[in-house]
């Protein structure tokens, strides 16, 4: 496996040839039931939302390197524009194939440390096709 210097990695990355591919994983629906203080007689009234969690995926390949980004996301069953990104369970992720970043100072830098010199399309949400996806999924009618 190659192995490249922080230095070497920056380069890299910025190199022409890079394709960037999104994907939807690991849907879950989940029912949360909240108590509303909202109400005409003054009894609290339960509150129904379904929840939707999954991860995006943008795999970057060039050559023989992969960059695989995993960002968790979720948001109310009928309301498609409420999704965010969690970044808490699972982890905002960052894995590399192919190549190994060379230990500095007796320890191997991480690479969720090094996204940020990582060009905008390895982490870039398509978020109309995530909407899209999540409404197909869902069964919403556009």
């Amino acid at each position: 496996m190659k192995t490249v210097s922080v230095e070497q990695f920056k380069n890299l990355v910025d190199e022409s040839g890079w394709t960037h591919v999104q994907s939807i994983t690991k849907l879950k629906v989940s029912e949360k039931v909240s108590k509303s203080p909202f109400s005409r007689k003054r009894k609290p009234i339960l509150e129904h939302d379904i929840i939707v969690r999954g991860v995006v995926t943008i795999e970057s390949k060039r050559d023989d390197v992969t960059i695989t980004h995993n960002l968790p996301f979720s948001g109310r069953f009928d309301e498609p524009s409420s999704l965010g990104f969690t970044g808490i369970i699972p982890p905002n992720e960052w894995v590399m194939t192919g190549c190994q970043l060379q230990p500095e100072d007796g320890e191997v830098p991480n690479l969720a440390d090094l996204a940020w010199c990582l060009p905008l399309e390895f982490s870039d949400i398509d978020y109309e096709l995530l909407a899209t996806h999540y409404i197909e999924e869902m069964g919403f009618d556009r």
